[in-house]
Order: structure tokens, then C-alpha cells, then sequence
């Protein structure tokens, strides 16, 4: 009895592929690291933090990826329980 609303994107392809390895590699140099960051990963989280705040806007209850370490602030926001778990 429960609604799911699945985000776009693919994880396993971003850090498997030359996103990933371009920020392992940029990880080393903070100054570099800010510029990949502020280019490419600001707006893929912007995205992110969007679709999950319109996903957890009519919800009871949210659960998670433990590595989406934001959802217990989405949850705060909405004032409903979160739970993390992991789907394997």
C-alpha cells in the first residue's frame, strides 16, 4: 500500500563512468575540486533536492538510501517520520 516515486538518474552509471572518475580525481585539490563542484555538482543536487521535496510533499512517511544522508531534513521539513533502508 505504498506510493513510490522513483528520481531519475542512475548512480551506478554516474560513478562508474567519466563523472566519477573525474571527481575521485578532483577530490585530491580542493580548489579543483570546488570548481567540478560549483560547474557539474551543484546543479545535478539542485535537481536532486528538487524532485525529492516534490516526491515527499504529500507524504506519510519517507524512506530512503542510507547514503541520502538529506532525507531526515526533507522529512524535518514535511514533519513526517523517515526510516532508512536498503533496498538489496
Amino acid at each position: 500500500g505504498l506510493d513510490l516515486r522513483v528520481l531519475r538518474g542512475d548512480a551506478a552509471r554516474f560513478f562508474g563512468g567519466a563523472a566519477g572518475v573525474a571527481l575521485r580525481d578532483r577530490l585530491a585539490d580542493a580548489r579543483v575540486f570546488r570548481q567540478f563542484f560549483h560547474h557539474y555538482l551543484l546543479p545535478f543536487y539542485d535537481t536532486l533536492l528538487r524532485e525529492v521535496a516534490e516526491a515527499c510533499e504529500d507524504a506519510d512517511v519517507v524512506i530512503g538510501w542510507p547514503w541520502t544522508r538529506f532525507l531526515t531534513s526533507i522529512a524535518e521539513r514535511f514533519a513526517v517520520p523517515v526510516f532508512v533502508a536498503c533496498p538489496y
